[in-house]
Formats: C-alpha cells, sequence, structure tokens
C-alpha cells in the first residue's frame, strides 16, 4: 500500500512538472527575446556605398497583423530583386551582410523583420502564418519595383520560412542556408542538445512535456506546430533551390538539410560546406561563398529566359489565365469553386496547371500558317505575361 502511495506521488509530481514545463515550453517558442534595432546608421551607410538611401517600408498581413523592413535600390539596379529573412532571436539587420553582397552584384533588396521579432507585430510561427507575410512582401516588392525577377533567400528559420512559402510566393528560386526539415524534428534535436550525451535520456523522459506542449500551442494560440515541415513543402516543387549548410553545424545538424533534399533533388541544388557551423558558409570562405551563390543564380537566368508566359513551376500565372479568352471561362468557374469551397491557394495552384494544359492542347491543334515569330501565335504574343 505504501509503495503504491509513493509510486502515485511521484507519478503525480513528473506529470505536473511535465505541464508547469509544457506551458514554459510553449510560450518560450512563440515569444523569444526581441533584438533591438540599433544598426541602423550602419545601414544607412551600406546603402549610401550603392548610391541608395535606406527606406523604410511596412505592409500588413491578411491577420492584420504590422509587418516592418528596409528597402534599398541600388544606383546601377540590374532589375532582379530578393528578399532576405532572418533567423530566429534577430531581425533585418542580422542580414545586412548579405545584403551588402546583393547589392553589390546589383539586386534591389528588401529586408523585412519577421513576425513577432524587431518592430513586426503579431507572434513568432515558424512559417505557419509567416508563408503568406513572404507573399505580402512579394507582392509589395512587385507593386513597387516591378523586378524582373525575385528571389528569396533565408538563413536558419529565415531559411524554413522561404521552403515553406514556395508553394504561395512565385520566386524565381530560394537560397536557404541551414534550415531545419520540419518543427517536430528540430525541438526534439535541441532537447537531446541540452542533455548533452544523454540526450536519449532526455527525450525519453521529456516526451509527455513535449506532447503537452504541442496542445498547448495549437489550443491557446490556434497554431499548430507539428504542421511546420519545409520538407514537406518541396515536394514536388519546380522552383530551384539552393540548400546550404555548413558540415560543422552543432545547432541544426546537416542532416536536416539532407532530408530536405532527399524530398526533391531534382530542383534542389545541396552545397555542403566543409568546417562551417550555423549560417556559416561565407564567414568559412567569403569567396567561395559568392561564387557558388552568384554563380547559380546565373546558371538559372542563362537556362530560363523564358518566352512562353510560364511561372517557375512551368504553369501559366493566374492573372493571364483569366485574360486568355481561350481558358478564361475554366479559369472563372473554377475560380468561383475555389471561393465555395474556401481553397483558394490550392485551387488556384489547379487553375493554372489545368489552364496551361487547356492552353497546350490548343497550340498543338493551331494549324502551322498561324504560327509568328519564334513558333508562336500572334495571339500567344499578346495575352501571355512574362513572369
Amino acid at each position: 500500500m505504501r509503495a503504491r502511495i509513493i509510486i502515485l506521488t511521484i507519478g503525480t509530481i513528473y506529470l505536473a512538472g511535465c505541464l508547469i514545463l509544457a506551458v514554459i515550453l510553449g510560450e518560450f517558442a512563440f515569444h523569444p527575446a526581441r533584438v533591438p534595432i540599433d544598426k541602423r546608421p550602419e545601414a544607412e551607410a551600406m546603402a549610401a556605398r550603392f548610391g541608395a538611401e535606406l527606406q523604410d517600408v511596412s505592409t500588413h498581413s491578411d491577420d492584420g497583423t504590422s509587418l516592418e523592413a528596409w528597402f534599398v535600390r541600388p544606383n546601377r539596379a540590374a532589375g532582379n530583386a530578393v528578399i532576405l529573412l532572418h533567423g530566429i532571436g534577430d531581425n533585418r539587420q542580422g542580414m545586412l551582410g548579405l545584403a551588402e553582397l546583393f547589392l553589390a552584384h546589383g539586386f534591389s533588396v528588401l529586408l523585412p523583420d519577421s513576425r513577432g521579432q524587431g518592430t513586426s507585430g503579431g507572434i513568432l510561427t515558424y512559417g505557419v502564418k509567416e508563408r503568406n507575410d513572404v507573399r505580402q512582401w512579394f507582392e509589395w516588392l512587385n507593386g513597387h519595383e516591378k523586378p524582373r525577377c525575385i528571389y528569396g533567400m533565408g538563413e536558419s528559420m529565415g531559411a524554413a520560412i522561404a521552403l515553406q512559402s514556395i508553394r504561395e510566393v512565385p520566386f524565381c528560386a530560394v537560397v536557404a542556408e541551414s534550415p531545419f526539415a520540419n518543427f517536430r524534428d528540430i525541438a526534439w534535436i535541441r532537447v537531446g542538445q541540452f542533455f548533452g550525451s544523454l540526450n536519449w535520456l532526455g527525450r525519453l523522459a521529456l516526451r509527455p512535456a513535449m506532447e503537452f506542449a504541442f496542445l498547448y500551442c495549437r489550443f491557446k494560440y490556434g497554431v499548430s506546430l507539428s504542421s511546420v515541415s519545409p520538407e514537406r513543402s518541396v515536394i514536388g516543387n519546380r522552383v530551384p533551390v539552393l540548400l546550404i549548410h555548413g558540415m560543422s553545424d552543432t545547432n541544426v545538424p546537416y542532416q536536416q538539410s539532407e532530408r530536405i533534399f532527399r524530398r526533391n533533388p531534382s530542383s534542389i541544388t545541396f552545397w555542403r560546406v566543409p568546417n562551417a557551423g550555423h549560417c556559416g558558409a561565407m564567414n568559412a570562405d567569403g569567396r567561395e561563398f559568392e561564387t557558388r551563390v552568384f554563380g547559380w543564380l546565373s546558371s538559372l537566368s542563362n537556362r530560363s529566359s523564358r518566352s512562353d508566359g510560364l511561372n517557375p513551376r512551368g504553369q501559366l500565372p493566374l492573372g493571364a489565365c483569366v485574360r486568355n479568352p481561350e481558358t478564361r471561362p475554366l479559369c472563372i468557374a473554377l475560380g468561383a469553386a475555389a471561393c465555395l469551397g474556401g481553397h483558394r491557394c490550392q485551387i488556384a495552384a489547379m487553375i493554372e496547371g489545368v489552364a496551361h494544359a487547356c492552353l497546350k492542347q490548343r497550340r498543338l491543334q493551331a494549324p502551322a500558317a498561324h504560327l509568328g515569330d519564334g513558333g508562336r501565335t500572334a495571339e500567344q504574343g499578346n495575352t501571355l505575361m512574362h513572369t
């Protein structure tokens, strides 16, 4: 009897401890410390070196959250732009080194604060809501600058967010350094790192606390952190991705990028950097980093001088689909179904693919006499848009 009481007491204390720890872990996950923005003079000096001014810009997410950023357009802009996404516990100024590198290559640069970081509002959600924030910034950039191509680049959590956004944001390409494969996995890695060589003990002892933490986050904040999965986001994706990961990364092991790479090796190029730590490829060898990254971007530009109006996924852009009289009825019908069903993103992707298939079939059926320059019909030349 006494032994049973002791066991019940220990079990009750353990369970109570797990519940308390779950709340602490959940709150910490959503509310990391905000790093103040105190390097504006350095950012202004950087912009001045390229004959530009540092602009404060802002937008709002779908849920009304205020999002803040810096924007710089070099005086010798080459027509392309990049959105640089920082890691957790950081803000826009953490990407100034990369910003300077892209400016030197003629890119316009947007440096946003992720939600819950810097001066942006909201709470951190590791990509659940941030991927829509990235879409808002993409649309802002496209509306204000109309660049020829918009690229995405992120580090650590920013890399994970960039990868999760590629299904909704039509980037020309994405560079992701030191991302994690999925949130659940990286959470367990963090627990293991805390216990050092006894990581198996930590994973076993704290499993209930971790599962309670996931439930706590779901019910209090309405965010399913178990759905955060960059590796799932790249499956079937056709947007080119350059994965970069230091082989000596002890924060996010390079095996995380290996998992992402294995999900879609046809669209992903993986650069494993010897002797580089977390997000340390540029510090390990700046010249090699510049050569690799911009050489890769240049090879994409040379390879994909598109004249068929297709986006990087090989689909007809939705706007062009609606404007084209050949595909307009189908787009309108499916668009209405999308609104009624509440599945805008998924149906929109289907609209693009089906409309492109229909248009392609029409091209095949078109008489050869109607072909204009480069094998395209005059109507196609008027209705297709380059994206």
